[in-house]
């Protein structure tokens, strides 16, 4: 029984849930292109394209502070694995933010360490991060 104390750790370990606190900025290229003065801008953060397991509970939340021409979204993400025998299922753990009432013109949008310079109205797509698929 002297295995039992780890056993418990380890179980706990598998049950808590994986937590983010940043993912890759990628607002859709065609809301970049038809973006009109005073207009929200929709924003997807991906936390992760492929979270391990078979599939889960998540929950997923935003908040956005701006600043002159930095905006700053502060996402997280839980994702709570299930167990058991399955076939694996990818569905990226993902969150929309809503930056409101924007002016035309250049904004450097920021989920922790990533970045994305968004000139809105652009046909022009910015330098997405490969995560975002444009």
């Amino acid at each position: 029984m002297r295995h039992t104390p780890l056993f418990i750790l380890l179980a706990v370990a598998a049950c808590s849930p994986d937590t983010y606190v940043e993912g890759a900025i990628c607002p859709a290229p065609e809301v970049l292109a038809e973006f009109a003065d005073g207009d929200d801008l929709d924003v997807v953060v991906i936390f992760d394209d492929c979270p391990p397991g078979c599939g889960g509970n998540t929950q997923v939340e935003c908040s956005v502070h701006r600043e002159g021409n930095t905006i700053d979204i502060d996402a997280t993400g839980y994702y709570h694995k299930r167990g058991g025998s399955c076939a694996a299922v990818c569905r990226p753990l993902t969150v929309t933010c809503t930056i409101a009432d924007l002016a035309p013109g250049t904004y450097d949008i920021r989920s922790g360490s990533h970045s994305l310079a968004v000139t809105i109205p652009s046909d022009d797509p910015p330098a997405y991060e490969p995560i975002c698929g444009f």
